[in-house]
């Protein structure tokens, strides 16, 4: 066997472990019921309260994401569902949305990137993490975290139990909040 052939062999064994590594390092949803900053059909987006001043601009809600969390953009889509959960002082999953676009500019300075979605359940009055089960404690960094599909239904059923917020909360809400992040 010639150098060129020894070379090739080795490089094919190289992908392989590679591979093998890769699949190694990758926790199924399945056995946990979420990942940190990783993208999948269910997610629960961290947004900031002003959120609820786009509840009462229309249909569809731009959500920024983070310069440094770009790459994550490039992995959204059409079609995924994605948990809205608002941070402090409201720290609730308020709502559901699907996506509707999955890359937009926002021309903002501070999330130059970003996700439209149309709101398929809420605003609700909203459910904390320890609602349901979910051990997550959002730390600074975090923007988004895959759920496997059994935590979304029970999310879910969990939101549909609740009354949608009239226009007027949202709009309270809007107002108490127009000042935050």
């Amino acid at each position: 066997m010639n150098l060129e052939n020894k070379i090739r062999k080795l490089e094919k064994e190289l992908q392989g472990l590679k591979k093998d590594l890769k699949k190694q390092k990758k926790v199924k949803l399945d056995e946990s019921d979420f990942q940190t900053n990783v993208i999948s059909d269910y997610m629960i987006k961290l947004v900031y309260p002003r959120v609820y001043e786009k509840f009462l601009k229309g249909e569809t809600i731009e959500i920024g994401f983070p310069k440094n969390r770009g790459k994550l953009l490039t992995e959204t889509k059409a079609g995924q569902n994605v948990f809205l959960y608002v941070a402090s002082p409201v720290k609730k999953i308020i709502g559901l949305g699907v996506i509707t676009n999955g890359f937009i500019e926002t021309g903002t300075e501070r999330w130059p990137n970003g996700i439209e979605i149309k709101m398929k359940i809420g605003p609700k009055r909203g459910l904390t993490f320890n609602d349901v089960n979910l051990p997550i404690r959002p730390r600074p960094g975090d923007t988004i975290f895959s759920i496997s599909k059994s935590k979304a239904y029970e999310i879910i059923a969990a939101l549909n139990s609740q009354e949608d917020l009239s226009v007027d909360n949202v709009r309270f809400l809007a107002d108490e909040y127009k000042d935050g992040e």
